[in-house]
């Protein structure tokens, strides 16, 4: 092989293990390392020995063809195919992190260093702006309570937390996706640290420990509830299924309990977003006393997703296909409220792939189930913890009852599709 291929490779090797970083950053350099590493699996696919015949190349190779022929089929069909036609690339990006780890495993503990400094870098920004503003609460609070009683001032004590931001962003700055990053870095730190330890020592152990105690704290405190939901249910779904680490996440579930409830007791901002508004959502406080499966919001999001389906059972209104047809056909509607996309994932392939798109996923979901909770041995493992929690990765990931960004937008593409490539990899060695 000569000097230029083995640079080259060295390169997406490099690349690869940055992503965390990158995805820091924005959409921008995440993007174009994944269009990289699709370059690099399309000109060495060979290398790959994907197995054509699995089950999820096949329902992803259907599912990719939907989406090209539904794009066809509307008026806005440019703007529709500008997202499908590429989308191909994000399966050549699994494949490539497959050729990258099968050339050389030392990418993948780069990896792993990269997923613990951009973990430590996002909970340390997040720790600052939240004790800034615990801070200045406090101070707040003090000034307040120093009233005399008759003092219409002291009356603020009661919503004192308005004043402050109850969502913690850190080094995102305006985009809320603390919470969302963390929960989505998680496992690709779980996954990449259980292959290079497998038997941990006690230093090994607590510093694992603190790591996923750090993650969870700070998505507790950036306010983003649906990740928080979901990295709970993620928790819970390692200890149930990897039999080995069920002493380890005890001890972690123990000491997230802890943390969460002295949070809540302690601090009125967080309590106010995570259960208090949770609670106003639901009994309808912002939709006139009416039941809330979420908010009004979404509410109107999930009726127009479903009147869009109505329209289009079959194949669905293409991509880019919600955002088209609300705005054109159904602004007007009584309870409809138009967006971008419908905030959650089987709506969205229900009003813009219809049936048969929403079906491949639901395969794709209940093989998963029957490869984690049946296949699996739940009292003792016969799979290893790095391709087990792969499994649990890409169940959650396709998990119905959650609300989210949109399925199809790159930089979450990116998150999605990172643990395909290393089930591609791990699923083979089995370790």
């Amino acid at each position: 092989m000569n000097k230029k291929v083995i640079k080259f490779e060295n390169i997406v090797g490099v690349f690869f293990a940055l992503l965390p970083v990158a995805l820091i950053s924005g959409p921008f350099f995440s993007d174009l390392i994944a269009s990289i590493i699709c370059i690099y699996a399309i000109l060495n696919f060979k290398k790959s020995k994907i197995d054509l015949n699995n089950i999820f190349i096949k329902l992803a190779f259907i599912f990719y063809l939907c989406f090209i022929l539904n794009s066809l089929l509307f008026e806005y069909r440019l703007e529709s195919l500008k997202n499908s036609l590429p989308y191909i690339r994000f399966f050549f990006f699994a494949v490539g992190i497959k050729i990258i780890l099968d050339a050389d495993e030392k990418y993948f503990k780069y990896f792993l260093y990269a997923c613990i400094l951009s973990i430590l870098l996002v909970c340390f920004f997040g720790f600052v702006e939240y004790f800034k503003y615990t801070f200045q609460y406090f101070q707040r609070y003090t000034e307040l309570n120093s009233l005399e009683t008759n003092d219409p001032s002291r009356e603020k004590l009661q919503y004192l937390y308005s004043e402050f931001p109850n969502r913690i962003s850190g080094i995102f700055q305006d985009e809320k996706i603390m919470g969302s990053y963390l929960f989505r870095l998680f496992p690709l730190f779980a996954i990449s640290f259980f292959y290079f330890n497998q038997n941990l020592d006690k230093k090994k152990l607590l510093f694992f420990i603190f790591i996923v105690v750090i993650i969870y704290f700070n998505t507790f405190i950036s306010g983003d509830r649906a990740p928080l939901i979901l990295l709970s249910f993620l928790i819970f779904l390692i200890f149930l299924v990897c039999s080995n680490l069920r002493k380890i996440f005890t001890k972690i579930i123990i000491f997230i309990l802890i943390i969460s409830s002295f949070t809540l007791f302690f601090d009125s901002k967080i309590k106010e977003r995570i259960i208090d508004q949770t609670l106003r959502n639901i009994q309808g406080a912002y939709n006139d006393g009416e039941l809330t499966l979420i908010t009004k919001e979404h509410q109107g999001h999930f009726n127009a997703a479903y009147i869009i389906f109505k329209e289009y059972p079959i194949l669905g209104a293409a991509t880019k296909g919600f955002r088209y047809q609300c705005y054109n056909n159904l602004i007007k509607k009584e309870d409809v409220i138009c967006t971008n996309h419908p905030h959650t994932p089987y709506l969205q392939l229900l009003s813009e792939t219809g049936i048969l798109g929403t079906l491949i996923a639901i395969i794709i979901f209940f093989t998963l189930f029957f490869k984690i909770f049946i296949k699996e041995n739940l009292k003792k493992n016969i799979r290893s913890t790095s391709l087990n929690i792969v499994y649990i990765a890409l169940f959650v990931s396709f998990w119905p009852l959650t609300t989210s960004g949109s399925i199809f937008n790159n930089y979450n593409s990116i998150f999605y599709y990172i643990p395909l490539g290393l089930f591609l990899f791990l699923n083979k060695k089995n370790v």
